[in-house]
C-alpha cells in the first residue's frame, strides 16, 4: 500500500515545503537594474511554464496526489520554477511580480491537492485490502442456479438465502466500488492481482462487472424458477385431468389402471409424485414468508381425495374379478396344461385352477427364411451382386390356450396368467418336436384367491 507514505509526505509539504511565497525577502537596499529584453523574455517563459504546469495539475485532479511519486514530481517542479525565478531580483518589475504571483498560485494548488488527497485516503481507507475483501466476498457468494421442482421447504429456504446473500453482497460491492472509483488513485499496472500486483482501476472495472453479473444471474435464477413452477403447475393440471378420464367400468381401463401387473404400484406412485409437486408450491410460498394461496392448498386436497377414490375403486374392481369362463373341459387338454405348469423349466410356481379358453386344438403354420451372404460383387455400372445361401424353415404346430392364477412370491398377490400351449410337428433344428411346450405366457391382472 502506498497511502501511509503519502500522508507523511503530504504533511511535510503542507507545513514545510510551501510556506506563503515571498521572493527576496531580504533584498538589498540598492535598487537592482531593470530587466534587459532577454531576461524579460525568460521571466515571461517562467510564467508560461508555471501556468502550463498548473493546467496539467488541474486536469489530473486530486486523486493522483495519493501517490508519493506524483507528489515528489510536483514538489520538484515547484522547486525548479522557484530556483529559476530567484535569478531575477527585480521584485518590483511587473513581469517578475506576475511570475511570483503565479508561483504562489502553483504552490497553493499543490497544497490543495495534498490536503484533499489526505481526506480521500481517510475516506476510502486501505483500498487494496478493501478490494481484496470485495473480490473474496463476490467469489464466495455467487448466484445459485434456478431451483428445479420438486423441492422441499427447507431446500427452498436454503436457495432463497443463497440468492439473497449473493444479491446483497453484489449490491454492497457495487456501492463500495463506486466510492473507490471516485476517490482512490489506482493507476494501471502491467501485472495482475494473482501475480502479486496491486489492484488498479481496471480491477475495479473487473469487480464491477463481476458484481453486476451476480445480480443478473440472481434475477435470472428467480425468474427461471418461477417460470418453471408455472409450467409445472400447468403440466400437473393436464395430468390430473387425465386421471379423471379413467373409466372404472371400461374393461381396458380396468386392466391398465387397476388389474394388470404393476398397475396399482404405478398409480399410487403417480399420486405420490403429484402430491410432492403440489406441496412444492406450498413450500415455495412458505419459504418466501407468504401464506399459501387457496388454489395451492385446494390442489393438495384434491389429489388426496383422488388417491382415496382410486383406492376404494381398486378394492371394488379386484374384489369383483373372477376367472374367465371355460370354453372346454377336455380332460386331455387339462392334463397337458397341468404338465406345462409343473415343468420346472418355466418356473411358473404355485398356481390355481386351470381354465381352457379355446374350444379345440388349432393347427397353425408359418415359414421363416434366413439369408447368409459370403460374397459381394460390385460391377463397373454400380450393380451389386450378393452370393450366398438362403435357409427356409417351415413351422407347423398344434396349439390351445388356457388361463390360471399364479402366485407372485414377491408381492404375495395372485395374478391371472394367459398361456399358449404348442406342439410342433416341424420347425428349425432347435425346435422341440413332438411334445407340448409353453408358447407365449402373459401376466395379467390381480385376482383374489377367494374369487377362484
Amino acid at each position: 500500500m502506498r497511502f501511509i507514505p503519502v500522508l507523511l509526505i503530504s504533511a511535510t509539504l503542507c507545513f514545510t515545503v510551501f510556506p506563503t511565497f515571498t521572493l527576496h525577502a531580504n533584498a538589498p537596499q540598492a535598487q537592482p537594474r531593470p530587466l534587459v529584453s532577454g531576461e524579460r523574455v525568460r521571466v515571461k517563459k517562467i510564467t508560461r511554464d508555471i501556468t502550463s504546469a498548473m493546467q496539467e495539475l488541474d486536469k489530473n485532479g486530486v486523486k493522483p496526489f495519493q501517490d508519493p511519486a506524483y507528489v515528489k514530481r510536483w514538489q520538484q517542479s515547484y522547486e525548479r520554477h522557484k530556483k529559476a525565478l530567484a535569478k531575477y531580483p527585480q521584485v518590483s518589475d511587473p513581469d517578475v511580480m506576475a511570475a511570483s504571483q503565479k508561483l504562489q498560485e502553483f504552490a497553493n494548488l499543490i497544497q490543495f491537492g495534498i490536503s484533499q488527497s489526505n481526506k480521500q485516503v481517510q475516506q476510502t481507507g486501505n483500498v487494496q485490502t478493501r478490494l481484496a475483501n470485495i473480490e473474496q466476498a463476490l467469489r464466495e457468494n455467487q448466484a445459485p442456479g434456478w431451483l428445479q421442482a420438486p423441492f422441499s421447504e427447507a431446500g427452498a429456504r436454503q436457495w432463497i438465502n443463497t440468492a439473497g446473500l449473493a444479491k446483497g453482497t453484489a449490491e454492497k460491492a457495487l456501492s463500495a466500488l463506486t466510492d473507490i472509483a471516485q476517490t482512490a488513485y489506482l493507476p494501471v499496472n502491467s501485472g495482475t492481482v494473482q501475480s502479486g500486483a496491486n489492484y488498479d482501476k481496471q480491477d475495479v472495472g473487473r469487480l464491477t462487472n463481476m458484481a453486476n453479473t451476480t445480480l443478473r444471474k440472481v434475477n435470472e435464477a428467480v425468474s427461471t424458477t418461477e417460470q418453471n413452477l408455472r409450467h409445472v403447475a400447468e403440466m400437473q393440471g393436464r395430468e390430473l385431468l387425465a386421471y379423471n378420464e379413467i373409466d372404472p367400468n371400461d374393461p381396458s381401463d380396468q386392466a391398465n389402471y387397476f388389474l394388470n401387473e404393476g398397475a396399482e404400484a404405478r398409480m399410487f406412485a403417480g399420486f405420490e409424485r403429484q402430491l410432492v409437486i403440489a406441496n412444492t408450491f406450498v413450500a415455495y410460498q412458505n419459504a418466501l414468508g407468504n401464506t399459501p394461496n387457496k388454489a395451492v392448498t385446494d390442489r393438495v386436497a384434491y389429489i388426496e381425495q383422488m388417491r382415496q377414490r382410486y383406492s376404494a375403486l381398486l378394492d371394488k374392481i379386484v374384489g369383483e374379478r373372477g376367472l374367465p369362463p371355460a370354453k372346454s373341459t377336455d380332460a386331455e387338454l387339462m392334463r397337458i396344461a397341468e404338465a406345462i405348469l409343473a415343468n420346472p423349466k418355466y418356473q411358473f410356481g404355485r398356481h390355481g385352477p386351470v381354465v381352457i379358453t379355446t374350444e379345440n386344438i388349432v393347427q397353425r403354420e408359418k415359414e421363416l427364411s434366413e439369408e447368409e451372404y459370403n460374397d459381394i460383387d460390385i460391377s463397373l455400372a454400380g450393380e451389386i451382386t450378393l452370393t450366398g445361401t438362403k435357409t427356409t424353415w417351415h413351422y407347423r404346430w398344434d396349439e390351445f390356450k388356457f388361463a390360471t392364477p399364479i402366485l407372485d412370491d414377491q408381492s404375495g398377490k395372485w395374478y391371472l396368467w394367459w398361456i399358449t400351449a404348442k406342439n410342433f410337428h416341424s420347425g428349425a433344428s432347435n425346435t422341440p418336436i413332438g411334445k407340448w411346450v409353453s408358447g407365449s405366457a402373459t401376466k395379467g391382472g390381480v385376482i383374489l384367491e377367494t374369487n377362484f
